[in-house]
C-alpha cells in the first residue's frame, strides 16, 4: 500500500508540474502564436499559414454561429483584422502598425467581399495563449490520482475494520 501511495503521490505532483507549465505557458501553440503576431503587425494573413488553417478551423467550422456563412473556402485569400490601429502608412513604404487597439476578424475573398466578423482581437489574443489539452491533462492527472488516494484510504479503512473484529 505504501507504494501504491507513493506513485500516487509523484502522479499528482506530475499533473500540477503540468499545469504549472501550461500557466507558464510552457506549452503554447507556436502557430497560433505566430499567427496573432502576424495579424498584429501586418493586419491581414493568407489564409495557408498553419496558424490562420488552425484559426480557420476553431472559429469557423468549429462554430456552429458560422456553419451556415455562404463561403467558399476557395475563394478565401486571408484572414484580416478590420479596426483601431496606431502607425503610419504611406504608398512608398507600406503600412507599418505600432499596435493594434481594437477590432475584430474577417475573412476576405479573392474578389475583396468579407464576411462578418468571426472574433474581436481580444479573442484572438486569448485563443492564441491558450493550451485546452495540457490544462486538462494536468488536472485530470491530479483528480486522478486524489480520487484513487480517497479509493485507497477507504479500503484500507475496511481491511482495518475487518482485522479488527
Amino acid at each position: 500500500m505504501l507504494y501504491i501511495k507513493i506513485i500516487l503521490s509523484l502522479l499528482a505532483m506530475l499533473g500540477l508540474f503540468i499545469s504549472l507549465g501550461e500557466m507558464l505557458s510552457r506549452f503554447r501553440d507556436k502557430d497560433r502564436v505566430h499567427f496573432m503576431t502576424t495579424i498584429e503587425k501586418q493586419l491581414e494573413c493568407p489564409k495557408d499559414h498553419p496558424g490562420a488553417r488552425k484559426f480557420i478551423n476553431d472559429f469557423v467550422h468549429a462554430n456552429p454561429d458560422y456553419k451556415n456563412m455562404k463561403i467558399d473556402m476557395e475563394e478565401v485569400e486571408k484572414v484580416v483584422f478590420v479596426g483601431l490601429w496606431s502607425g503610419n502608412s504611406n504608398n512608398e513604404t507600406g503600412r507599418h502598425v505600432d499596435s493594434v487597439t481594437s477590432g475584430t476578424l474577417k475573412l476576405k475573398a479573392v474578389n475583396g467581399q468579407v464576411t462578418k466578423s468571426l472574433c474581436s482581437f481580444e479573442d484572438l489574443k486569448d485563443w492564441s495563449r491558450e493550451s485546452p489539452f495540457w490544462k486538462w491533462l494536468g488536472w485530470g492527472i491530479v483528480a486522478a490520482s486524489v480520487f484513487a488516494g480517497i479509493v485507497l484510504l477507504v479500503i484500507e479503512e475496511i481491511v482495518k475494520k475487518k482485522g479488527t473484529i
